[in-house]
C-alpha cells in the first residue's frame, strides 16, 4: 500500500482512496496533501473531507455530500458549516446527511427551500420539538414525512388530524405550496396517520368516526364530504385499535374496512359475532376463512345461507370436526368437495364421503394427502395421472376427460360449459344433457355461437327458446324458430 500511495500515476493514488482496506494514515496524507479524497470509502478521515469541502464548487460541493456511505467520518463541524450555504441543494444535502446535529437540522427546520425543510422532517436526528412545529407546516409532503419519523411525538400526530380536519378545505396560498390543495394530498398524511401504533387514541377515533372533512369538498355536494375510505382501510390495520375503536369500525359503510377488521388481533368474541351477522356475504367469507376465527363462530357460519360461506368454513384448518361432520353432510355439492380437501379430516369422514354420490366429492377424497391407503386405492381411477404427452388444444381446454365409469355427466358438461376453450364451450351447449342453468347462461352469451347452440340444442326449454326467437343475430333467430 505505501508504495502504491508514493507511486506517480495520480490514477492509481486515486483509486488506493476508494480501496476500504487502504490504511487511513495513507488517506490522511493523500487527502491533505494531494487533494484525493473518496468520500464513499467509510475510513476516509474527517480531517480530509473537511479540507476537501473548502475548495469545492457549490455544484461537487452538493454532489460530494450527496448519499452519504454508512459509517461517513463527515464532520459535525463541517455540517454546521454548511448548513448556512448560499445554495439551497447544499443545505438540502447537509439536512438530509445522517451526521448533522439536531441542533443544526432545527435551524434549517425554518429554511425556504422546501426541500430542505422536507429533509428536516424525515431526519431521524431532528428533536422531537422541531418535529412537532413542522406537524403544521403547510406543505403536505412536509406533514407526511414528520409522520412517518419515528421521533414525532404522538400529541404532534394528534395535532395533525385535528388541524387537517379544521383546515382542510383551506388551500395554501404560497406557490410553493400548490400541492397541498390537491385531492388526496391530506389523505396520504391521514392514511399513514392512521396506520401509525403511537397515533393517540383520541386521533384515531376521528378517523374512525369519518369526522374529517376532505381537501377539496364540492360546494355543490348535497353529503358533505368525510374521511376516505383508505385512510379508514389503514385505520383497520393499527394494532393499537381498541375494542371501542373496533366496535366503531364493524359499522363502518364501507365493506373492505370490515373485511380488513377480520386480520385485527383485538378483535373480541362479541365483535366476531357482529362480523359474522354481517349482511354482506364478502365479510362473512372473511371471517370464515380467518385462522383465527373462534370456533363458537365458525360453529355458526356452518349453517349460513349462502353457499360460499360454508365452503370457506369446511376449508379453514381451525373448524373443528364437530362442524366438519356437520358440513360433510351439507346439500350442495361444492361444500362437501370443500370438506374432503381439508386435511383435519377423520377416517370416519373421509370413508363416509370417499362413497358420496357426487364424482368431484370423492375425487377430493382420492386427492387429500391424509387420506388413508384403503380407501385411496378404492377411488384410485379418480387420481388425475400426470402425463408428458402432447394434447390437443381441445383436450387442454379441459379440467378433466369424462370416464362413463366413475364421472356423473351432467356434473362433467357443468365443468366444460367454463371451459376456456370456445369450441369445448360450444360443443357442450349443443349437448342434450347439459344443465338448464348452464343453457340460461348460454343464451346470454356475447358470441352468437354458443347462443346459436343453444337454439339448435334439442333440450333448450320453450321459454328460453321463444327468448332466442328474438335474437339479434338472424342465424340464432332461424335455428330458435325451426325448433319453435
Amino acid at each position: 500500500m505505501t508504495q502504491l500511495a508514493n507511486d506517480t500515476s495520480r490514477e492509481v493514488k486515486t483509486k488506493l482512496t476508494a480501496n476500504p482496506n487502504t490504511p487511513i494514515t495513507i488517506l490522511t496524507r493523500l487527502g491533505l496533501e494531494e487533494n484525493l479524497v473518496n468520500q464513499c470509502n467509510p475510513n476516509t478521515p474527517g480531517i480530509a473531507l473537511a479540507q476537501a469541502v473548502k475548495s469545492m464548487s457549490s455544484k461537487n460541493l452538493a454532489d460530494f455530500i450527496k448519499h452519504p456511505v454508512k459509517g461517513s467520518q463527515m464532520p459535525v463541524e463541517t455540517l454546521s458549516q454548511l448548513a448556512s450555504h448560499t445554495d439551497s441543494s447544499v443545505r438540502y444535502r447537509v439536512a438530509y446527511h445522517p451526521n448533522t446535529p439536531a441542533t443544526v437540522l432545527r435551524q434549517l427546520a425554518r429554511d425556504s427551500d422546501v426541500a430542505t425543510v422536507r429533509a428536516v422532517a424525515s431526519n431521524a436526528n431532528t428533536f422531537p420539538e422541531t418535529l412537532e412545529v413542522l406537524a403544521s407546516h403547510p406543505d403536505f409532503t412536509t406533514r407526511l414525512e414528520v409522520v412517518r419519523n419515528p421521533n414525532t411525538p404522538p400529541r404532534a400526530l394528534a395535532e395533525i388530524v385535528l388541524s387537517t380536519q379544521n383546515s382542510g378545505n383551506t388551500p395554501n396560498q404560497t406557490v410553493d405550496m400548490l400541492k397541498s390543495a390537491f385531492p388526496g394530498d391530506h389523505n396520504d398524511v391521514l392514511q399513514s396517520i392512521a396506520g401509525n401504533p403511537r397515533t393517540p387514541i383520541e386521533a384515531l377515533e376521528i378517523l374512525a368516526r369519518r369526522e374529517f372533512i376532505g381537501a377539496a369538498p364540492d360546494p355543490q355536494a348535497f353529503i358533505p364530504p368525510t374521511t376516505d375510505d383508505k385512510i379508514v382501510r389503514s385505520l383497520a390495520y393499527n394494532p393499537s385499535l381498541t375494542p371501542q375503536l373496533l366496535g366503531i369500525l364493524v359499522q363502518d359503510p364501507s365493506v373492505e374496512v370490515r373485511v380488513c377488521l377480520v386480520r385485527h388481533p383485538n378483535l373480541t368474541e362479541a365483535l366476531w359475532l357482529r362480523l359474522a351477522e354481517d349482511t354482506a356475504i364478502s365479510v362473512r367469507e372473511a371471517v370464515a376463512a380467518a385462522i383465527n376465527a373462534p370456533v363458537s363462530i365458525l360453529e355458526l357460519l356452518a349453517r349460513d345461507e349462502q353457499v360460499e360461506v360454508r365452503t370457506k368454513v369446511a376449508t379453514n384448518r381451525n373448524t373443528p370436526i364437530t362442524v366438519l361432520q356437520l358440513l360433510a353432510s351439507d346439500e350442495n355439492p361444492s361444500v362437501r368437495t370443500a370438506v374432503a380437501s381439508n386435511p383435519h379430516l377423520t377416517e370416519t369422514i373421509l370413508t363416509q364421503l370417499a362413497n358420496d354420490e357426487k364424482v368431484e366429492v370423492r375425487r377430493a377424497v382420492a386427492q387429500n394427502p391424509n387420506t388413508p391407503a384403503p380407501i385411496r386405492e378404492t377411488l384410485r381411477d379418480l387420481i388425475v395421472q400426470p402425463t408428458t404427452r402432447q394434447t390437443s388444444p381441445t383436450l387442454r381446454g379441459l379440467n378433466r376427460l369424462y370416464n362413463p365409469n366413475t364421472d356423473d355427466i351432467t356434473t362433467i358438461l357443468a365443468e366444460y360449459a367454463s371451459s376456456e376453450n370456445a369450441f369445448v364451450r360450444l360443443v357442450t351447449l349443443l349437448h342434450p344433457l347439459t344443465p338448464h342453468e348452464v343453457l340460461t347462461q348460454g343464451a346470454q352469451s356475447a358470441s352468437w355461437l354458443e347462443r346459436y347452440a343453444v337454439a339448435d340444442n334439442p333440450a333448450t326449454p320453450s321459454v328460453l327458446r321463444q327468448q332466442l326467437a328474438q335474437d339479434s343475430n338472424r342465424i340464432v333467430r332461424a335455428a330458435a324458430r325451426v325448433e319453435l
